[in-house]
């Protein structure tokens, strides 16, 4: 595969170099820094991802400021009879 199509606009095929749905945060737009926008192949609505010190530690320094999720994803516990 040479990445070239002459079929032009009449090919059934999408010829995107961006993915339909960007699976992974972009760690520059974290640090407000991304300048590719749209363009980016990674997601900017951080806000779907969990906060790595918030689900490791339970805290985070950022507060409110912090542009990941603090939401716990899940519980664990164990029941000592």
């Amino acid at each position: 595969m040479n990445g070239r199509c002459h079929e032009g606009a009449k090919c059934k095929f999408s010829h995107d170099t961006t993915p339909l749905t960007k699976s992974k945060p972009c760690c520059v737009f974290a640090r407000h820094a991304c300048m590719k926008g749209d363009d980016c192949p990674f997601d900017h609505e951080l806000s779907k991802y969990p906060c790595n010190n918030y689900q490791t530690t339970g805290s985070c320094n950022r507060g409110s400021a912090c542009m990941f999720s603090h939401e716990v994803l899940f519980t664990s516990f164990v029941l000592i009879i």
